[in-house]
């Protein structure tokens, strides 16, 4: 995990590889993270991908540091 804050929109959308870039983790890590309950994300209509807010990859980056 990074050790500095990301850099993020809070209502942006941001989706897996990106949010996995940000806060320097494998995509398998948000994706568990996701399942257990700690990050909460949307699927998109139009593709049917997950994504995650910015106000959600700041929030767990928080709880993480």
């Amino acid at each position: 995990m990074t050790s500095k804050e990301p850099n993020v929109q809070p209502t942006a959308k941001y989706e897996l590889k990106e949010v996995a870039r940000l806060l320097d983790v494998h995509k398998s890590t948000v994706l568990r993270w996701t399942k257990l309950g700690y990050m909460n994300c949307s699927i998109r209509k139009t593709n049917h991908r997950r994504v995650w807010t910015g106000a959600e990859i700041t929030k767990v980056w928080r709880a993480c540091m």
